[in-house]
């Protein structure tokens, strides 16, 4: 599914990443727009692992999500 992260460690599960206020799914490599917030502010999302095949199989893993802003 590209709107999932990749993982390693579990088999056919991926990580979804949305916003907290609108529970937009933010899609890998794809720009999402946002409102700028005030000195002391922060954003918020969700996350939660999503079944990407049958058979879903555990296992340990760490995903550093990178994020990039750019001011217009």
């Amino acid at each position: 599914m590209s709107e999932l992260f990749s993982l390693s460690g579990p088999r056919n599960v991926g990580l979804e990443l949305a916003s907290d206020d609108t529970r937009t799914t933010i899609r890998p490599g794809v720009p999402f727009p946002a409102n700028a917030l005030g000195t002391g502010r922060s954003y918020d999302f969700n996350v939660r692992l999503r079944e990407t095949g049958p058979t879903v199989r555990g296992g340990a893993f760490r995903r550093p999500i990178v994020v990039q802003v750019d001011f217009n």
